[in-house]
């Protein structure tokens, strides 16, 4: 009896100690897939703790991949790991480039994309390498030269450059082998980078002439067409004189040029145009006047820019001696208008129109009398306390000005007063109201005066903000 307890025990013993190695392994569906490797052909279904296993690693993979297994897991042991396998540079191609398209670098996986440079293109349809288990796939793409067609000059016409096989970049010139007749198009033409001549092919044609527009000006022997040496006859409109010798029909068109130009402006000898190195100039130029002392140009400078126009100078070039006399511009009441004086010199006796006041002393200076002989007698509406009624502006000699006090300020109501040449008739004043509180400053409102009762004053808060009694903010 108890030999076959003694063999219950060992056999339970045997049991667990199976159980725990099973729980304490790890099962072969559990090992990794997802590292780029191979997985083992003889797999068993549960693995003691610290089995090792070595992985190979899938095609376009090297090295290998080692896993022990440690309380149930499948943990990577040393550094090596299935890493891509390089390729090496995929190769360049002439006249053309590439780019990675797929993957960052030369290893299985990646992909290259080659594209040509302007005026090439691919051989054929295959334009990438993409890098395999053995190597790049596909040959280095070629980048053949664009061609054109061939030039065949036909009649008198003589064609020069590469005439047969022309390829990008090739030009053909093109001539007449006669001097009687001209090209009729592009004397030169190129290859293009799309197989395209970058015009048509021209022609021979007799040397003739249109009729040539002549701006400011007019053909007087107008013929529909005009042959070699003929003579065009041409007039100018007003302002405007024929340029050089007659025009004559040659291989370039009419030489000279038919033209037309505007009247010049010539430099007088005696003028004040300084320094005096030409003699003529054209519309739109300019030159320099400059006067001496007690002189001025006709503009009141002492040096200004003069410019040549259609019609001739803006303004004479000559300098005028420096004068000032009365004009009905100064508001003078002068009956010797005409009377001038010179340069530095104060003005005559004179007396200012109603309205305006005499300067203290004026003299003639190169501008005219400075300061001005009479000034306008003006008053400031600028009053403190105050609303102006009539406008803010410079009120002139008789114009009223009307204002009114504002709030806690007296005397109450409209108030006027006049303009007069020792200034204003009476002088606006507007004081604050003894015992009144001053001004009330409300930030983020408005105050609203009470007209019944000038003791209380309202007030009411702009959008967003709301009045504040005892520190409690209400609705």
């Amino acid at each position: 009896m108890q030999a076959v307890g003694y063999g219950c025990f060992l056999i339970l013993w045997i049991c667990f100690s199976a159980v725990a190695k099973a729980q304490n392994g790890c099962p072969g569906s559990s090992i990794p897939k997802n590292l780029n490797n191979e997985q083992p052909s003889d797999i068993k279904d549960i693995y003691a703790s610290g089995d090792a296993l070595r992985l190979s690693c899938q095609a376009g993979y090297a090295g290998f991949l080692r896993i022990i297994c440690t309380n149930g897991d499948w943990e990577i042991s040393g550094r090596r790991r299935c890493d891509p396998k390089q390729c090496g540079h995929p190769g360049d191609t002439p006249h053309g480039n590439f780019m990675l398209t797929r993957g960052e670098d030369f290893v299985f996986g990646s992909q290259v994309e080659y594209t040509c440079k302007k005026g090439y293109i691919l051989a054929g349809k295959v334009n990438h390498r993409s890098c395999m288990d053995q190597g790049w796939d596909n040959a280095i793409p070629i980048c053949e030269v664009v061609k054109c067609k061939p030039v065949q000059a036909t009649g008198d016409l003589i064609a020069s450059g590469n005439t047969e096989s022309p390829q990008y970049g090739d030009i053909i010139q093109f001539e007449c082998r006669t001097d009687e007749k001209k090209i009729d198009g592009e004397k030169q033409i190129h290859c293009t980078d799309t197989g395209e001549w970058s015009a048509s092919i021209p022609q021979c044609e007799e040397i003739t002439c249109k009729v040539p527009v002549i701006q400011n000006g007019w053909v007087t022997n107008q013929k529909a067409i005009y042959k070699k040496d003929d003579v065009l006859s041409f007039a100018c409109a007003e302002r405007y004189t024929p340029v050089g010798r007659p025009s004559t029909c040659t291989y370039h068109d009419w030489r000279p040029k038919p033209q037309c130009e505007e009247n010049v402006c010539r430099v007088d000898p005696l003028s004040d145009i300084q320094p005096k190195t030409r003699a003529v100039f054209y519309p739109k130029e300019s030159a320099t006047i400059v006067c001496k002392e007690s002189y001025r140009t006709q503009t009141k400078k002492q040096r200004d820019t003069v410019t040549c126009g259609d019609n001739g100078w803006s303004f004479s070039t000559f300098c005028e001696e420096i004068s000032c006399s009365f004009t009905p511009e100064d508001n003078v009441v002068w009956l010797g208008y005409g009377y001038s004086v010179r340069h530095k010199s104060t003005a005559p006796y004179y007396t200012c129109k109603n309205g305006f006041r005499k300067s203290s002393r004026s003299t003639c200076e190169i501008t005219g009398w400075e300061p001005p002989v009479c000034q306008a007698i003006t008053c400031d509406p600028k009053i403190p306390n105050a609303i102006i009624l009539s406008g803010i502006k410079k009120y002139t000699l008789g114009e009223r000005l009307d204002y009114e006090c504002e709030l806690f300020h007296e005397p109450k109501g409209k108030q006027e007063t006049f303009c007069r040449e020792s200034g204003w008739e009476k002088k606006p004043d507007c004081k604050a109201i003894k015992g009144f509180c001053q001004r009330l400053v409300l930030e983020n409102g408005y105050l609203i005066p009470d007209k019944s009762n000038p003791s209380v004053i309202h007030y009411g808060c702009i959008p967003g903000y709301t009045p504040s009694v005892d520190g409690w903010w209400g609705n």
